[in-house]
């Protein structure tokens, strides 16, 4: 699957069907640390099934559909639940 990067603002974005952000198609979202919320983690899920975490932040927080997301583009933000059949 071959994600498109648009110009500009660094997201990526792909036309086959995988969890991607409902305001504005980014499929890539960050989760906060229950115990530092200034502490982030990036990650992105390309077949709506595999968390795929930054490789700089692997293993670090267990991301779950029930994790609260927010999109690493624009001001959404919800559990990854919510977006599975997006």
């Amino acid at each position: 699957m071959e994600g498109i990067e648009t110009p500009g603002d660094g997201c990526t974005r792909s036309e086959d069907p995988i969890m991607k952000c409902p305001q504005c198609g980014c499929q890539e979202f960050y989760a906060k640390d229950p115990a530092d919320p200034f502490e982030t983690y990036r990650f992105m899920c390309p077949g709506g099934e595999d968390i795929i975490p930054d490789p700089d932040n692997f293993g670090q927080l267990d991301i779950t559909l029930e994790t609260e997301a927010f999109c690493d583009r624009c001001s959404w933000h919800g559990r990854l639940e919510t977006i599975k059949s997006t």
